[in-house]
Parts: structure tokens; sequence; C-alpha cells
């Protein structure tokens, strides 16, 4: 075994137990409902095909499921399966890094991905971006090894996790026919496992027609709504988007030293790609940009690229080892954008900034805090008041499972969540001096008329020292 392989072990070990001291940490928006999905599984007797508002197919749940029905439910559960996914992947990468260009590439890929601010801060999470990340890397390291069956089990596993990542199963299958056929080569065999997956997913969702009366989660399918309501080329999500996929966190670096080393083997030829490099050069920019381009339809989180970001860290990766400089000057390059992105997930804490998609580094950490210190002022102040807020709020403080309130308070929230909706308060005229909470983090906020904000407002400042947009509004301060 050598040095390398032994520091990248040391590594993913380390990246498993540091993460325990936060294991405890409240839960963090979708992790509420990724929760009560396992716990409904759970509930229906570890039985996946049960209706619940997370639907998705059930790798994500059925092992939290398990742990809820064997031992006892608890948040901690999902995010110990993280860390282990999350170890497992810095693991992986480097296997592949070793088996596409050479070892110090595979090296050089597992520090970057450990130190690249979204996946570190994903790996504190039960979402499931790491769990289909762990599941892509196993795919793609089965099918460099030529362990073709192997990687229709890995894939059919990713698919099985998010339903979404199907389409990325199709575009692999199309990417292998393609380079078949431009190879004028016939193997039926590896056509079969390529196409395997594709058939259990159909299975899937045929029996979520037969047992549920859907194919897939009516609430996770918008592309359609969005076309017809023209969202499609509003500029400022544009430029939300372009932010969130290249330029958060140094992220801008990776993309703009891969293109350097594309453009300059024709100029200056500082190193040429043999064609299987080209292959995964190819492979990594179509994936990323594909499915980017896709969840701009739904909501353009970073964090749903995470498992593509593996194979922009890769391609960087071989761009270092391959560059014409003196050898000694590679490490501490490599070394030195490591720091540059822990740093930047390190000053992240110190932002004010609240938003859904925090999570894109430490700054969910900061949302947490505030919403700890937000929920302890409606505990101390309103515990017998009625409680108008919506997701996730909702969950934190209506329900002590999340770890924000040690009794559950008395909160109605809307049945149904759209994004950047503001509801009359009319609706709720029924609710005697009621409390309104409205935060950045809510998928919905209330509209609160102009003489109540100016009476009835108040100003979060004074308990935490600093002036965030969260706002609480009652008609009895």
């Amino acid at each position: 075994m050598s040095n390398y392989n032994k520091f990248i072990l040391i590594l993913a070990i380390f990246n498993f137990f540091i993460r325990i001291f936060f294991i405890q940490v409240p839960s963090f928006a979708d992790e509420t409902n990724y929760n009560y999905s396992a716990l409904a599984i759970a509930k229906n007797n570890l039985n996946p095909f049960t209706n619940y508002y997370s639907y998705k197919p059930p790798l994500l749940y059925e092992p939290v499921a398990v742990l809820f029905k064997v031992i006892t439910p608890s948040r901690i559960w999902g995010r110990l399966l993280t860390y282990i996914y999350s170890s497992l992947s810095l693991y992986l990468i480097y296997q592949i890094g070793k088996k596409l260009f050479n070892e110090l590439a595979g090296f050089y890929s597992s520090i970057l991905l450990f130190s690249y601010p979204l996946f570190s801060a994903q790996s504190f999470l039960y979402t499931g971006e790491v769990a289909i990340t762990a599941y892509f890397l196993l795919s793609i390291y089965f099918y460099i090894s030529k362990k073709y069956f192997l990687y229709a089990v890995a894939t059919a596993f990713m698919v099985m996790t998010k339903e979404s990542m199907i389409l990325i199963t199709i575009t692999l299958f199309l990417f292998e026919c393609y380079y078949l056929l431009r190879n004028k080569k016939k193997d039926v065999l590896l056509i079969f496992y390529f196409f395997l997956p594709i058939v259990i997913f159909v299975c899937w969702i045929i029996a979520n027609k037969i047992l549920l009366g859907f194919y897939l989660n009516p609430n996770h399918i918008n592309i359609v709504q969005k076309v017809i309501t023209g969202d499609l080329f509003n500029h400022s999500t544009l430029s939300w988007v372009f932010n969130s996929y290249y330029l958060h966190n140094f992220t801008w670096l990776l993309f703009v030293l891969i293109i350097i080393n594309l453009i300059l083997p024709y100029t200056s030829k500082r190193f040429e790609l043999l064609p299987s490099h080209k292959k995964v050069y190819i492979m990594a920019l179509l994936l990323f940009h594909f499915y980017g381009i896709l969840n701009y339809f739904f909501i353009a989180l970073a964090r749903y690229l995470l498992f593509s970001y593996t194979l922009i860290v890769l391609v960087f990766s071989h761009c270092i080892v391959k560059m014409k400089i003196n050898e000694k000057f590679k490490l501490p390059l490599c070394i030195s954008i490591c720091i540059l992105f822990s740093v930047s997930n390190l000053l992240s804490l110190l932002t004010g900034d609240i938003a859904i998609d925090n999570d894109v580094d430490f700054r969910f950490f900061k949302n947490i805090q505030i919403h700890q210190q937000v929920t302890k002022i409606l505990e101390r102040n309103y515990l017998d008041r009625v409680i108008i807020t919506s997701w996730p709020l909702s969950n934190y403080i209506g329900d002590f499972f999340h770890g924000y309130v040690k009794t559950p308070l008395n909160v109605i929230t809307p049945s149904n969540c759209i994004e950047d909706d503001f509801i009359p308060l009319s609706k709720f005229s029924f609710i005697p001096s009621p409390v309104i909470v409205n935060s950045p983090i809510n998928c919905q906020n209330f509209q609160v008329p102009d003489d109540t904000k100016k009476t009835f407002e108040i100003r979060l400042d004074k308990y935490l020292n600093s002036e965030y947009t969260i706002k609480i509004y009652s008609s009895i301060p």
C-alpha cells in the first residue's frame, strides 16, 4: 500500500470522526422532511410504498427507517449514514483518479474534495446528495474497472436513491452507445448492463402507479409550470443560478484552470489529452451542464450538482498533474487551493445571510444558530399562543424531534408550499391574536398590514445583537 493510499484512508477516517461532534446539531431545512419520510416508512412496517410529502425512491429513506424501527427514531441516523457515504466518496475519488490518470491525480482529487465547501457542508447533513455522490463514484469506479455488472448494481442504487438521477443514467447509456457506434463495436452484454438500471427504475414507477396512483411525486414535477409561467428566462434567476453553480466559494477556480488547459494544448502544446482522458473531460463537462440546466427548471440549488462536481474536481486535478511547471510546486499549489476553500468555508460562518441555499457552505450552522435563538424567544414568550409560520420553521417549532424546542409550540401553517408566494393573513382571521413569524428560509411568508408592522413588530436585534430579516409580529407584545 502506497503512502498516498495510507494518507487517503486516514483522511477518510478523520472525515468520519470529526463530524460525530456535530451529530446532535438541530436539523436544517430539508432534513426535517427526510426524517419524517423515514419515520412514515418505519410506521408502515418498512414498506416504502406509502404516501408522504417528500416521496422519493426507497433507498434514501429505507436504511434510516430500519434504524428507526430496530433502535429508536432519532435525527442522528441519517447523518451517521451521510458521514459513511462522505468518507467512502473520498476514497473512491482517489481510486478513480488513480485508475484514470495516475496516483497523484487521485490524491489531489481526494484532498480537494475534502476541503471543497459544498461537499464539506453537505457531509454534515442528511439530504441524500452525499449518498448519491458515493453511488455515482462507485458506478464510475466499476465502469473504468470494466466490472459492468457491479456498475449496473451501483447505478441502480443511485437511481433508487433519487429519481432525477435516471436522467444521468440515461445520459451515460446514450454516451456509451455513441462511443460503441463510433468505434464500430457490438457489445450486447455491455448495453444490457447500462440499460438494466433504467428497467429497474421503470418497474418502480409502475409500482407507484399501481399502489399509490402516481408515477412520480407530483410535488416534484413542475417543469411544465415553469415554462408556461415564463420563469425560464427570468434574468434575476439566471444570475442567481450562475452564481450558485460557478462562483460560490472559489468554485470558478476549477473551471478557469480546466478551460485554460483545454485551450493551451492547441497553442503551446502544454499537454496532450489521451483519447480516454478526452472522454472523461467531455463526460464531466457534459453531465455538469446538462444536469445543471435541468435543475434550473426545478430549484437551482448547487447541492443537486454535488455528484457532478466530483468529475470537475477529477479533471481539475489532472490539469494540475499535467501542467508544465516544476513538480515541487504542484503539491503546494493544490494545498493552497485546499486552504483557500477551507478559509472560504470558515469565513462563511461570519455572515448574517439567512436563506434556504445556505447549505452550500458552513452558513447553515449560522442559520441553525439564529433559528435556535428565535425558537427560544417563541418558547419563552408565546408558549400558549397560536403561531402562524410556514416550512421549515413550522417543523422546527412544531416538533421537538428536530432539536429546536423542548415543548412543541402550537403552530399553524399552509397546507401547500409555493416558492416566493406571500399569503394574506385574512386566511387566518379565525385565530384570535396570533403570532406571525416571517423568515427568509421559509417557503412562504405572510402579508402583514402596515399598521401591524409599525406597532407590533418585535425587533430581534435586541435578542441577537444583530439585525436579521426574521420578523415576529404579535398583537399582544
